[in-house]
């Protein structure tokens, strides 16, 4: 469930370091010579490279699907207006603030797959 999760904008590193924290909590588990852990263990691990490629691939979509909302209907520069900045700061920075909550997100996951890989013991 928190796999799905982390995959939401602005929220999903929280739910990324949830996971992060599952895995740590697990280690002595995934540290046993026991078959039904070592197959948990890497069935996580392939569920979470997955994640990380699903993470990746929304952040470009909704990065580069920002922008061209943002310049195509002209959002970008009512908010500018508004806001009283350079409507490229806004058609540029808004999605790219997205992409950075998704890659912090991929960064996480990454982490925390390193660390359940080196906790799997081979059966």
């Amino acid at each position: 469930m928190f796999y799905v999760l982390s995959s939401l904008p602005v929220l999903g590193f929280g739910f990324a370091i949830a996971i992060n924290n599952k895995i740590k909590k697990f280690a002595p588990a995934f540290r046993s010579s026991l078959e039904i852990y070592y197959k948990l263990g890497t069935a996580t691990v392939a569920k979470n490279e997955t994640m990380r490629t699903v993470i990746l691939i929304v952040g470009a979509v909704l990065r580069f699907g920002g922008m061209v909302v943002l310049f195509g209907a002209g959002f970008g520069a009512k908010i500018a207006t508004h806001l009283k900045i350079s409507s490229i700061v806004v058609n540029l920075g808004l999605p790219g603030i997205v992409l950075v909550g998704y890659i912090i997100s991929w960064v996480i996951l990454f982490n925390a797959g390193k660390t359940l890989q080196s906790y799997i013991v081979k059966v």
